[in-house]
């Protein structure tokens, strides 16, 4: 997978940084196929490209070749949005939090096309430097979208690679979220996370959101030909352009509501089959949605990491081995594959990192108060690529908290 990760501080690094108008062409080596392995002439042996965001904490703005160790011909001023690309060799990256260059066995990827977008469109490309950084200088303060459009299907090793949310920002189109599933995006403070994602883009792009979420509701009974595909789903799939998904919680809670205590290696197993189900159907979903609807992009939503909660009855978590929920919810996260086209939001990772309890992000055992619902939604939006630039020239990337 080809590797992106989008650092939010000075750096004095390499790429030529250009604005322009973009001609959309890219050389074969830098395209994959749906299968993963490489299309062109630099194949690599099977290993496979993609695209992730994120932030990589350790880089200090030394330019290196990684293939050589010396350094980069190209340079550039210092900027304020900036990463790296490169190809995923060992494939360790699973999300925005679970983001590793590893230099000893990944190659930066040179000569890519790395786009910023604002509420005008495009407005800096550049391409990388042969170790794979890139920059974009003199970005006042405003709301941003970090690119890489000519990573082709399948090729995004985060699986975060909205690539009709980049099309549509770049040209001004409007987007139309359709959110489906649990209670989650539809319970707790007013308004909920997919509302809160709408105004988040309305700097770059016009969103509307039309939300079916249904309280109560399983991974299966949204499958393509259950009751809520045909009543919910189905009825508004012409006019999304993005589909928020929020499944599995509740299979999770059903199975939990009847399980035997006494016997907790046949729980996890259950759970461990569980998980293989709801993953396989929010795959089957996401097929479905990719058949009718190939413009839209499907974004699938983990879930926290419920066991930092002392609301009961999370209290009761203690009974089970440490790191039980975590380890399933990761699980979903390393499930998803890259092929599955799938824009996997990692909230599971930041929930075990925040500065407070997790109870200050929920209003019940469940649902979120409005530091939760902000929580959500900023996690999307980085994970979709978004990047804010303050007034005074501070850059967040809205996942580092």
């Amino acid at each position: 997978m080809l590797g992106l990760v989008v650092f939010s501080f000075l750096i004095s690094g390499c790429g030529d940084d250009a604005s322009g108008t973009a001609d959309g062409s890219t050389s074969e080596a830098e395209q994959t196929s749906s299968t993963g392995e490489s299309s062109g002439p630099e194949d690599t042996g099977g290993s496979t490209r993609g695209v992730d965001t994120g932030i990589d904490p350790d880089d200090t703005g030394t330019d290196e070749d990684s293939s050589t160790g010396g350094p980069t011909a190209c340079e550039l001023p210092d900027t304020t949005i900036g990463g790296r690309v490169w190809e995923d060799t060992d494939a360790s990256d699973e999300s925005t939090y679970i983001a590793a260059f590893d230099p000893r066995v990944d190659e930066g990827v040179g000569n890519f096309d790395v786009r910023l977008l604002d509420g005008t469109g495009l407005v800096q490309q550049t391409t990388t430097c042969a170790d794979g950084r890139f920059g974009f200088g003199g970005t006042p303060g405003a709301t941003y979208m970090v690119a890489t459009p000519d990573v082709a299907a399948g090729g995004c090793a985060q699986r975060n690679c909205p690539r009709n949310l980049w099309a549509a920002v770049e040209a001004g189109m409007p987007v139309n979220i359709l959110a489906i599933g649990d209670s989650l995006p539809v319970e707790g403070a007013q308004p909920t996370f997919p509302q809160r994602l709408a105004d988040r883009l309305s700097p770059l792009v016009d969103t509307t959101v039309q939300n079916t979420a249904v309280s109560g509701s399983t991974s299966s009974q949204w499958v393509p030909g259950s009751v809520y595909w045909t009543t919910n789903v189905e009825p508004n799939l012409a006019s999304a352009d993005m589909v928020l998904i929020s499944v599995g919680g509740n299979d999770f809670l059903n199975l939990a509501a009847g399980a035997d205590l006494g016997n907790i290696a046949q729980v996890l197993a259950d759970a461990q089959a569980l998980l293989v189900e709801v993953v396989d159907n929010v795959r089957t979903i996401a097929d479905e949605i990719h058949t009718v609807r190939p413009e839209a992009d499907v974004v699938f939503t983990l879930y926290v990491d419920y066991s930092q909660s002392s609301i009961p009855p999370w209290d009761l978590v203690s009974l089970l081995p440490a790191g039980t929920i975590y380890n399933l919810l990761a699980g979903a996260r390393s499930m998803t594959l890259p092929e599955d086209e799938v824009v996997v939001v990692d909230v599971l990772e930041p929930s075990t990192m925040l500065d407070g309890p997790l109870d200050d992000l929920l209003v019940d055992p469940l649902h979120f108060s409005d530091a939760g619902h902000d929580f959500y939604a900023d996690e999307i939006f980085a994970a979709l690529g978004g990047i804010v630039v303050s007034a005074d020239g501070q850059v967040r990337n809205m996942s580092m908290r």
